[in-house]
């Protein structure tokens, strides 16, 4: 039994190296809480994350309203005005991966100070603009600072326990769904501020709530905020595999020799198998997040000329439409706990699925009389924005951070919010030229084909995306 002991400790001292040397990708299941706090400190460090998502995703809603009579003013046509909206999300492509890196790597509260004084820079340059060239680098610089997406989702997974994950990034998703759905009324009472004080461009004062925004966060992260830095995930783990190596001891003993060297070449097949396994989960919800997030662009894009070509309905009663769904769509989010008790992740995320197929499919000109356009498109809106995006989406999130197995989610959640950002540049452009070329029909059609061919796959492989969360 002593040499059997010895290669047991040898193994984990191994284990531990590498754990040091940040080549160990395994968070334990039963470590619920990384670093021995408290469930988030205890829902102090949860509410500055979802702080922190608002603020990200506000940046785009508050400035929805003002944003094309500023690219007007400074001479800019439509396609400039596609452009300005594009940049903020080719900001957050190329940080997303970076900061989700350094957040497994360093920490959290590093990333998230640097990123937010980057939109400090952003929001002061955005307010002072005064050519297009400089809103489209204004736009960049915010992206650049609020891509951090990643980085909040991969806090979240890694500190809640992994049967609770998915309720909390459902909140999380609430954050984000009502800076974009929720806040454009603020845009539009930051602007009539700005007239009233004459001190800065009406069009441009909304950014100075951001500004604000990010020092508040900056305060918030100086206090109690509960960090997850590699040290303090080493000592959890070692704790974790401590117990692991004493259990192990206790099998080995009870092995003989030749037993010993078959189930070591076993294990490392099935871990290898368990690798491939994970890596392609991961590829699959890449494309789920893509998929859905994708469809959303388009509804941005061209819900609104929709309503306007369809019904002449003015643009301001169109975006109370849209933000009383979105504030659904948030109470909805907000039950998600209450919706796991009937659904798991790929129940949810198929019902979202379909949901979105059902709206897409309302929007499509069928023959019927011009009175039921208005009623089929509210009835649209409301499946989108108010149920299917928002369960399915994040369903989505939530079965793609069960199904990469145990290894720390900053890398990968940056991807993933990486692989939404383009989804959101993609689409709409995609979405402009169909609409272009032949009829908003098309648009809808080409989505809702898109959607219910991802839905006939995730049920065709129901096997597999139940297993990977259980």
């Amino acid at each position: 039994g002593r040499p059997q002991k010895a290669h047991s400790r040898d193994h984990h001292k191994t284990e531990t190296t590498m754990r040091m040397q940040g080549k160990y990708d395994a968070i334990p299941d039963d470590v619920e809480n990384n670093g021995g706090h408290d469930h988030l400190t205890q829902s102090f460090s949860f509410w500055v994350m979802s702080f922190i998502v608002l603020l990200g995703d506000s940046t785009r809603g508050l400035m929805f309203p003002t944003l094309w009579p500023l690219v007007s003013s400074l001479g800019g046509t439509k396609a400039s005005q596609g452009l300005t909206v594009a940049a903020f999300s080719i900001g957050r492509v190329f940080v997303s991966p970076f900061y989700g890196w350094m957040s497994t790597h360093y920490g959290y509260r590093g990333v998230l100070v640097v990123a937010h004084l980057i939109v400090i820079v952003g929001s002061l340059w955005y307010s002072t603009v005064t050519t297009l060239k400089g809103l489209v680098m204004a736009q960049i610089c915010l992206g650049v600072g609020c891509g951090t997406l990643g980085v909040t989702r991969s806090y979240v997974a890694e500190s809640v326990p992994k049967q609770e994950r998915t309720v909390y990034l459902g909140r999380l998703t609430a954050a984000q769904y009502a800076g974009f759905t929720v806040t454009p009324f603020l845009g539009s009472l930051m602007f009539h501020l700005g007239e009233y004080l004459n001190v800065l461009d009406p069009l441009s004062f909304p950014a100075f709530l951001i500004f604000i925004g990010a020092l508040v966060v900056l305060g918030l992260l100086a206090t109690s905020f509960h960090d997850l830095t590699p040290e303090k995930r080493t000592a959890v783990q070692a704790k974790h595999d401590d117990d692991a190596a004493t259990k192990s001891l206790r099998q080995q003993q009870q092995k003989t020799p030749n037993d010993d060297d078959d189930e070591t070449s076993d294990d490392v097949a099935l871990e290898s198998q368990r690798k491939q396994r994970e890596d392609l989960f991961a590829a699959v919800g890449l494309l789920l997040n893509v998929v859905t997030k994708g469809s959303i662009g388009c509804y941005e894009t061209i819900g609104v000329v929709y309503a306007l070509q369809a019904f002449q309905m003015p643009g301001p009663d169109v975006g109370y439409v849209v933000a009383v769904c979105g504030a659904m769509g948030v109470s909805c989010l907000l039950a998600f706990k209450f919706l796991g008790k009937f659904a798991d992740d790929f129940e949810l995320m198929a019902g979202g699925i379909f949901v979105m197929i059902v709206s897409c499919l309302l929007l499509i000109d069928w023959g019927l009389p011009l009175s039921t356009k208005k009623p089929l498109w509210a009835a649209a809106l409301f499946l989108m924005y108010a149920v299917g995006y928002p369960i399915g989406h994040t369903a989505v999130i939530g079965w793609f951070s069960k199904a990469v197995g145990k290894r720390p989610q900053g890398l990968l959640m940056g991807l993933f919010a990486s692989a939404g950002s383009v989804a959101r540049v993609a689409f709409p452009i995609m979405t402009g030229y169909i609409a272009q070329s032949y009829d908003t029909d098309a648009v809808f059609a080409t989505i809702a084909l898109m959607l219910a061919t991802t839905l006939v796959l995730i049920l065709a492989f129901h096997k597999s995306f139940r297993a990977a969360i259980h």
